[in-house]
């Protein structure tokens, strides 16, 4: 799964990567946590990013509290699953980010590592939107969820999930309205376990309302790139 991530936005970066330009002022984020507008970038308006809620509102729901369970989609029955089918068809997102955080569980323990590809910098998980209406105040809430699969040998030693990182020269396409369906979703594939280092981070991370440079700061462990073709831990 993927709960929380880093993100630090810069223009010139997103400008020259994505083709797409960034409106206001958006601060350093090193702990992005569901529930907070963070800058994706949708089909509908390619050259520019937005801020929207992290959790999907579907169109059926009563509450906005429903985002809460739907930070996440998984890849695997996202086409029949109610909640999702109508938005990977026709809604689809880019979520940037710099890192991620994910926690290792050695018994009770949990260790957190804060994990990126080691051939990008600034990257995009593959994302999808919606527009939720409140239907008692008329008030619209644009919301996300990150699309997440089974690890990759190198997120294996991890956990048993990880979020779809799109590499550079193809995230454009998850997003391209000339693209048919069936080619957007052919690019959800496990990011190569050869471009994806760990490091251990402070357990400071864990509390969402703390946020700065020191989150992804190593402390302890480091997890290299695996080679291809070998199984995680040889």
């Amino acid at each position: 799964m993927c709960g929380r991530y880093a993100i630090l936005l810069d223009a010139a970066q997103v400008e020259s990567q994505f083709a797409a330009q960034v409106e206001g002022n958006f601060p350093a984020n090193f702990n992005a946590a569901p529930a907070r507008n963070l800058p994706v970038i949708t089909n509908e308006s390619p050259g520019r990013v937005q801020f929207f809620r992290w959790g999907l509102i579907p169109d059926w729901a009563k509450e906005e509290n429903a985002g809460y369970k739907m930070i996440n989609a998984r890849m695997e029955g996202i086409t029949e699953k109610a909640s999702f089918r109508k938005a990977v068809r026709q809604q689809r997102c880019l979520v940037l980010a710099n890192s991620f955080y994910e926690w290792r569980a050695a018994g009770k323990v949990k260790t957190p590592y804060s994990i990126r590809p080691t051939d990008q910098e600034l990257f995009a998980f593959a994302g999808i939107w919606n527009r939720w209406v409140n239907r008692e105040t008329g008030e619209e809430i644009p919301t996300f969820a990150i699309i997440t699969m089974e690890a990759n040998p190198f997120m294996q030693r991890l956990h048993d999930r990880m979020p779809a990182v799109l590499p550079a020269d193809t995230a454009h396409r998850w997003i391209d309205s000339k693209a048919s369906f069936e080619e957007a979703f052919a690019l959800l594939q496990p990011y190569p376990a050869s471009r994806m280092r760990a490091v251990e981070v402070s357990r400071q991370v864990n509390k969402a309302t703390n946020n700065g440079p020191d989150l992804i700061t190593c402390v302890g462990d480091i997890i290299e790139p695996v080679e291809e073709g070998r199984a995680a831990g040889a």
